[in-house]
């Protein structure tokens, strides 16, 4: 079992009208504490031990009239995070982009690569604390230049891509990754990005299908991947539902080393407790929070190698999360305040007979202002 205490303060808005000639801070800074039960099964002797998912400093802004010509940027950069590698501490947004309205824009320099709604939700709409698992089977921020925008009152949202380097290392090998996305809400708000929404906001729902193309690698020694990724999403009264779908296969030049398939999904839900008669304004800030997914990240064309270990990355895993969730002042309002908490029990069962004992407790706060 793992317990996990964690403590965010957000400063700043994560998504701002890129237009209004002033530059507005972000800063993020989220530590944690995680106690670890004993498995003898990983000779794992438990205990406790302090972390930082992630401390980030930024700023975002924009000049111009948010409804006709504006130009924006962001810079953010990540500071730490215990057991990242190299490429998590550094910059990671660095962009400038040239719009016409919300309607188009034109990005460059390093930015989300267009390919997960998980990824899209911001720190104050995500539903859970931590992402779905198939979120790391995907590209993260690269270097690059996309055009994105929103027509209606995000009755479709479109964004797609080259990007050429993961991070700030650009692609020295003539490689490039192709992404897009297209996300269509008929009844337009509440905004998609949003997997968490309060009471009185407009009832809808979205369906929308990502994709991504990548070759890398030096000659003969490269590699082709392709995925596509299914997401839909609804909110009414006080439920909101929503999840992706992942399929994904890499084909590769080297005969020596067999192709492989991935895939997973998640559904995930969160219910207001505001429609309870007594004490309805002070629940109507409170969540039930659920989500269930399975992923299998590697599954091999050719011969199956054996699993190393019970903790082999490669495993298939089945898992479900069950908590309860507040906030506190106007939740989820880009540009102000507001105070959330969770508490959320993670069920993680892996399906391929390597078993071990990997439930979590997971406590998690953030304050935003």
């Amino acid at each position: 079992m793992i317990f996990l205490l964690g403590v965010s303060l957000v400063i700043g808005a994560d998504t701002l009208t890129l237009a209004d000639g002033v530059w507005h801070p972000v800063v993020v800074l989220a530590p944690r504490f995680e106690w670890t039960a004993p498995d003898p099964l990983l000779r794992r002797a438990g205990g406790g031990s302090f972390g930082l998912d992630r401390a980030r400093l930024g700023a975002v802004g924009g000049l111009g009239d948010p409804t006709a010509l504006r130009l924006g940027g962001r810079i953010e950069t990540e500071l730490g995070q215990t057991g990242s590698d190299d490429q998590a501490i550094g910059l990671r947004d660095g962009w400038v982009e040239l719009g016409y309205s919300p309607r188009v824009g034109l990005r460059l320099g390093l930015q989300e690569v267009p390919v997960s709604r998980a990824r899209r939700a911001a720190d104050n709409g995500a539903m859970l604390p931590d992402p779905p698992r198939i979120v790391g089977a995907l590209p993260d921020r690269e270097l690059g230049a996309s055009l994105k925008g929103v027509l209606g009152n995000h009755v479709l949202d479109y964004a797609g891509g080259v990007y050429g380097g993961a991070g700030l290392t650009p692609s020295d090998d003539g490689t490039f990754l192709f992404a897009g996305s297209l996300v269509w809400s008929p009844l337009g708000a509440p905004d998609p990005s949003e997997e968490l929404v309060v009471p009185g906001t407009a009832s809808g729902f979205s369906v929308g299908w990502s994709a991504l193309y990548e070759i890398e690698g030096v000659p003969g020694e490269r590699s082709a991947t392709w995925a596509n990724v299914l997401e839909g999403g609804a909110h009414w009264g006080y439920l909101s539902v929503s999840g992706e779908g992942l399929w994904g296969m890499t084909d590769r030049e080297n005969p020596a080393v067999t192709d492989s398939v991935s895939w997973g999904w998640y559904t995930q839900a969160s219910g207001n407790l505001g429609f309870v008669p007594v004490a309805r304004r002070a629940l109507r800030h409170v969540f039930v929070l659920g989500r269930l997914q399975v992923f299998d990240p590697y599954i091999p064309l050719a011969i199956l190698p054996p699993l190393t270990d019970p903790l082999d990355p490669t495993q298939s895993t089945l898992s479900y999360a069950l908590g309860l969730g507040a906030a506190l002042g106007p939740p989820f309002e880009r540009g102000g305040g507001s105070a959330r908490a969770s508490v959320t029990w993670n069920r993680r069962r892996e399906l391929e007979g390597l078993s071990y004992r990997n439930d979590g407790l997971v406590v998690s706060t953030q304050l935003s202002f």
